[in-house]
């Protein structure tokens, strides 16, 4: 059995981007409601990344508003801070199913409502002298929280590929690409778009591997609280169904969906078209996750390093409700 060393690193930046965060209201509104008469929701999202682009691209096409949901995208709110912002009232949403399962293993009423893709589209980015994840062995790797996704990731890949390196988690995603583009890191695993401008910054750099071998879990979704979720059900089934839509956009109208997604990423038409073609296989349109997705994701998560989290009886659960996202599906005819 390989040997996983996780380090830990402070980014100063990050912890008051997310005092700010939770302490202001800003963009947000407990009721639920704008002066319109349309429900309002701020939903945090990991920064500018692709892992987001369901809720990102419903936005930016207006599919949101058109289903009554005016949404103010939150950047500054880091994935292990999610939860407790959620259960503050300071954001109505979370862009992360691993948010539902922090949370619970906290024991806090939080739950995933959609699930819209099984991998989020996420690369591992290796540095000038680094061409294959088993270069890896011995080296410094850069990731996020091992609660989140990309975190549990990082560490099964490699895992299989049989690699002992140092895990640095970073729940900054600025962080992170600042210490890979610095050459602190070796590698950095990492949402493709993010990937790519990073490449670019650190000439010589390439993208060695992915998560498309992986087993597949409810990577992209929404999580909101079990109280929000009980008083302003018809502005999360607004979203819900905005966020499917955008799913199936990406993945079967890619031209409609690639001028939004060009502006949002700042990427060119050659990069968005890399994007959706590692995406597309991923990409839920009904909504609802596999029994096996369930299961994977359970596993991912057990098996990672506890650290200082309180877990609830030990063990991590993800609760879910998709009673709207099969609804959702059947009136916009998918299944």
């Amino acid at each position: 059995m390989k040997r996983y060393t996780w380090g830990a690193v402070a980014v100063g930046a990050a912890v008051a981007l997310v005092t700010s965060a939770c302490s202001s209201s800003h963009g947000s509104n407990p009721s639920g409601k704008s002066g319109g008469g349309s429900s309002s929701m701020e939903i945090a999202i990991p920064a500018n990344s692709a892992a987001a682009s369901f809720i990102q691209l419903a936005v930016a096409a207006g599919l949101t508003k058109k289903h009554g949901v005016d949404v103010t995208l939150n950047t500054s709110i880091t994935p292990p801070n999610t939860p407790a912002a959620l259960v503050s009232g300071s954001i109505q949403g979370s862009a992360l199913t691993s948010t539902a399962t922090q949370a619970n293993g906290k024991g806090l009423p939080v739950i995933n409502v959609v699930n819209t893709g099984t991998h989020a589209p996420f690369v591992m980015l290796g540095g000038p002298d680094i061409k294959s994840v088993n270069d890896l062995d011995g080296k410094k790797v850069v990731t996020s929280a091992p609660t989140d996704t990309p975190g549990t990731e990082t560490v099964r890949i490699l895992k299989n590929a049989g690699v002992d390196a140092q895990i640095v988690s970073v729940a900054s995603v600025p962080g992170r690409s600042a210490l890979f583009v610095s050459g602190q890191a070796d590698a950095v695993y990492e949402a493709l778009n993010l990937a790519l401008k990073d490449q670019a910054k650190r000439p010589g750099s390439t993208i060695i591997g992915d998560n498309t071998n992986l087993a597949v879990t409810p990577a992209d979704g929404i999580a909101v609280t079990k109280t929000y979720l009980a008083s302003h059900r018809t502005a999360v089934n607004g979203l819900v169904t905005a966020c499917i839509e955008a799913a199936n956009m990406m993945k079967n109208q890619p031209a409609q969906a690639t001028p939004y997604l060009e502006k949002i990423y700042d990427l060119n038409a050659s990069e968005v078209a890399q994007f959706l073609d590692r995406q597309k296989a991923s990409l839920v349109t009904n909504g609802v996750p596999t029994e096996e997705a369930y299961a994977n994701q359970a596993e991912l998560f057990n098996a990672q390093p506890k650290q200082s989290v309180d877990w609830t009886a030990g063990k991590v659960q993800a609760s879910w409700d998709t009673s709207l996202a099969v609804a959702a599906a059947k009136t916009l005819g998918f299944s």
